[in-house]
């Protein structure tokens, strides 16, 4: 088999692992190089140094989901367990996140500083069809991007909502989120 006796223990990480990784490779996942393994010490409590590192990358932004063999390696309080669910950003700062790097990928685009969406995924080591997913919020509407920026927008309107299709006329856009349309200017 490809598991060990004891995972916990692995000095490797199981293919069935990196299998499940890379089948997520279309919602942005990838595995990261660093390792957070803390072999030796206990998942009593949350001093250990690499739950520490993967924290910090966390909050760095290096890093969004977290792949573990079992809940109780992670952490076994339910109470650390819920400080840790704390760390992940709020939905709505991820989606102003997502905006804003939506538009700064397209300025690198247009700047002419990469070629295509495929080059530009290769220098920021994302997958290109994530990528495309991710740029395509830079055809929402201007008041809509607004609305993500500051928060207000629909509870619908999640990244779950805006990866899939969605219209390309900012007026079908609002009618299908419910935002009021624009008065036109007199």
């Amino acid at each position: 088999t490809d598991r060990p006796e004891n995972p916990s223990c692995s000095p490797a990480l199981p293919p069935t692992w990196k299998a499940y990784i890379a089948s997520q490779k279309s919602e942005g996942w990838h595995l990261l190089p660093e390792r957070y393994d803390d072999g030796g010490f206990s998942g009593g409590n949350m001093e250990r140094p690499a739950l520490k590192r993967l924290l910090a990358d966390i909050e760095a932004g290096k890093a969004n989901v977290v792949v573990v063999y079992k809940i109780d390696r992670l952490t076994r309080s339910l109470m650390d367990f819920g400080k840790l669910v704390e760390v992940a950003p709020p939905r709505e700062d991820t989606l102003a996140k997502l905006v804003v790097r939506a538009h700064h990928w397209l300025k690198l685009l247009e700047g002419k500083q990469f070629a295509s969406v495929r080059e530009l995924a290769a220098y920021k080591k994302t997958d290109a069809s994530y990528m495309a997913k991710i740029l395509r919020l830079t055809l929402l509407a201007p008041d809509i991007i607004e609305l993500i920026l500051d928060g207000r927008q629909p509870d619908i309107m999640t990244w779950e909502e805006l990866r899939k299709s969605f219209p390309m006329l900012w007026s079908e856009q609002r009618e299908r989120w419910g935002i009021p349309p624009i008065p036109e200017s007199a």
